[in-house]
């Protein structure tokens, strides 16, 4: 929904979360996903590494994330 009020595609946007469920919806909107350590939640975290398209321990490097997303 919030894709369409933002008159945006699928494909121009990503989601980064640290719940697998949230990931896994999230691709079957056809939106780039990147998933994110979770202490509280440790025992997701292998389904969330295999779900997302990219996967951080930390989120310290925003410079890096941000290429790894773009593709550059």
């Amino acid at each position: 929904k919030i894709i369409d009020e933002l008159k945006v595609s699928a494909g121009e946007c990503f989601m980064v979360d640290d719940s697998d469920f949230v990931i896994k919806n999230a691709k079957a909107a056809g939106i780039k996903t990147v998933g994110v350590y979770d202490e509280v939640r440790a025992q997701y975290n292998n389904s969330l590494k295999d779900e997302s398209d990219l996967y951080y321990i930390r989120l310290d490097n925003t410079d890096s994330i941000i290429k790894d997303i773009l593709g550059k």
